[in-house]
């Protein structure tokens, strides 16, 4: 059993605001049964962050660029093991125990990803505190051990975890919010978006700059450089 406690895990927190109900999020992890060996809070500055990380883990703060998929990147740079979590995801307090279990008894798995209870997507969404009773009463129904191995093709979500020697220098394609954009306005505005999506290369031509220059790019039409 010693190896199961020897394999490093690397939680990656990728957040945006709201700092207090990260704080919440940090205090929840504490209570986790396999505590992860590096909690890496990737931010774009401090501002994000709660008023203290004084908590019972091993916090790492990191920032960079702004966005979900660069705000990954730079997190992973730094990353052993990873288990990528952000404010849509409040796991249970057995779910890293589980997550190490399965990767030490599976050598062959590259990426898991956990089984979602209930998805605040489908509706109006869940507070904080309903997340915290929905867990208890998964916990005692027995959810929490009860859980099917399924394959399937491709991973995604909040709650995905990698094993790093497959992960190598693949990163994150940071235009995932123009992706983002298309699936919720491609309809309704189909016009703006083809016109977008057309241009594209043109649009991200500046990540082709360091990114410490991105901020002082301008754009060359006049009505667009005043906004």
């Amino acid at each position: 059993m010693l190896g199961f406690w020897l394999m490093k895990l690397t939680v990656v927190v990728a957040w945006l605001g709201r700092p207090e109900i990260l704080g919440r999020m940090l205090s929840h992890m504490q209570h986790q049964t396999r505590k992860p060996d590096v909690v890496i809070l990737s931010t774009p500055d401090a501002s994000h962050l709660p008023a203290s990380l004084d908590y019972d883990l091993h916090i790492c703060a990191i920032h960079g660029p702004k966005g979900l998929p660069a705000q990954s990147n730079t997190a992973l740079t730094m990353a052993v093991k990873s288990a990528d979590v952000d404010d849509v995801f409040l796991p249970a307090t057995i779910y890293l125990s589980g997550l190490t279990r399965a990767y030490q008894e599976n050598p062959d798995y590259a990426v898991i990803h956990g089984l979602v209870i209930a998805d605040g997507a489908n509706n109006a969404g869940y507070s904080f505190e309903d997340g915290i009773e929905i867990l208890k009463e998964a916990a005692a129904l027995g959810a929490d051990v009860n859980v099917d191995v399924r394959y399937h093709i491709g991973a995604y979500g909040c709650n995905t975890s990698f094993r790093s020697e497959h992960v190598g220098n693949i990163r994150f394609d940071e235009r995932l919010v123009l992706y983002a954009f298309i699936e919720i306005y491609g309809v309704k505005y189909d016009k703006a978006v083809a016109c977008l999506t057309k241009d594209r290369d043109a649009l991200f031509a500046f990540y082709d700059f360091p990114a410490e220059h991105w901020k002082h790019l301008r754009t060359t039409n006049r009505a667009g450089s005043k906004m």
